[in-house]
Formats: structure tokens, sequence, C-alpha cells
């Protein structure tokens, strides 16, 4: 038995012992270090690692048992391809400078709430996620730049939160992606309310 059939396993079995939470509406932000697995074949034929780490930032709006949610990620990847370039600063100062492969991302979401327990709370979302990876000198204007074709795709993400008194919550979420190339995901994260 692979990890999403456990896994869908676990959510049908979670699903059947829900607790119906109190219906309520309040909007969070969160702040994550997020960590994507990437399609090893493509990222190997394009000289970057099948793995990268990076931030994430993400509004989550609640309204009864219903969730949506926007956002955006920033990370890097290694990269076994990059390039060097000489530069020349503000200053005048000629020095050469290494490429870095620098990913940026969108998503946005939708699924269900649940209350599990007291302080615990149980989501299960759907939502769409954009991938432009560029490798390239930072914080230069005229320097060479070369897209790396990594696609984002769907994707389906139980998450779990627990509550830190009123206004804090940590979560934490697994990604398992349906389309693009990205294979999977784990997100922690500290979310606030307002």
């Amino acid at each position: 038995m692979n990890f999403k059939s456990i896994l869908g396993v676990c959510l049908l079995t979670l699903a059947g012992s829900i607790q119906a939470a109190t219906p309520s509406d309040f909007s969070t932000w969160r702040l994550s270090v997020d960590q994507l697995s990437l399609d090893s074949d493509k990222t190997a034929s394009e000289g970057v690692d099948d793995s990268t780490i990076g931030l994430g930032l993400a509004i989550d709006i609640k309204r009864d048992h219903l969730v949506g949610g926007f956002g955006m990620y920033i990370g890097s990847i290694d990269d076994s391809r990059g390039f060097t370039q000489t530069v020349q600063d503000q200053y005048g100062n000629i020095t050469e400078a290494d490429s870095t492969v620098s990913v940026l991302s969108f998503f946005g979401e939708f699924g269900g709430s649940y209350q599990l327990l007291n302080e615990v709370f149980g989501e299960l979302v759907a939502g769409y996620q954009t991938m432009s990876v560029d490798r390239s000198i930072s914080n230069c204007s005229d320097c060479d730049s070369q897209d790396i074709p990594v696609d984002g795709g769907l994707y389906v993400k139980p998450r779990l939160k627990v509550a830190l008194g009123e206004k804090y919550m940590l979560s934490a979420s697994y990604m398992s992606y349906l389309s693009g190339d990205v294979t999977s995901g784990l997100v922690i994260g500290l979310e606030g309310r307002f």
C-alpha cells in the first residue's frame, strides 16, 4: 500500500469521526516554511535539485465549514549547472558573480474546515499553484537569465491546526499534487487571526 492510499484511508477514517464545529467566521494570515518535492526526471534534465525550500505567506478566510485562501511562496533550489558572469556594481567595482535558482509561486485553494477536538481543527482543501523557476544573478539588471520549465499544478492538501490561545494557531499540511512537476509538499506554519 503506497503513501497516497494510506493518506486516503486516514482521511476517510477521520471524516467519519468529525464533530460539527461551531459556525464561525474569521480570517487568518499564515507565515510558513514550505518544502516542495519536484519531479526528479524533470529537474535532472535541467541540472537542479529535486527539492526546494522557502517561505510562504497566505491569507485564509473561513465561513462556517468552508475555507478559502490564497498566497505566495518564495524559495531556492540547489543548482549544478549555474553560470558565472562578470558584473560591475554602482561604484565601478568589477567582480565575478554566480547564478542562483529562485522559485516564485502563487496559489489559491478552497475546501472544508472541521473542529476535531476542543483546540484542534482539520481542513481538507484543493487548490492550484503556479510556479516560476529562474536561474539568474540576483540584483543584476543586465545579466543573463534562464527560465527553467517547472510547472505547478492541482493539489489536495489535508491540514491540521492547533490553537495557541484565542489569536494564534500552529498548522501542518501535506500537499499531494495531481498534475504538474511538483510531486508533494510539506508546510509548517504559524497563523494569526485578524
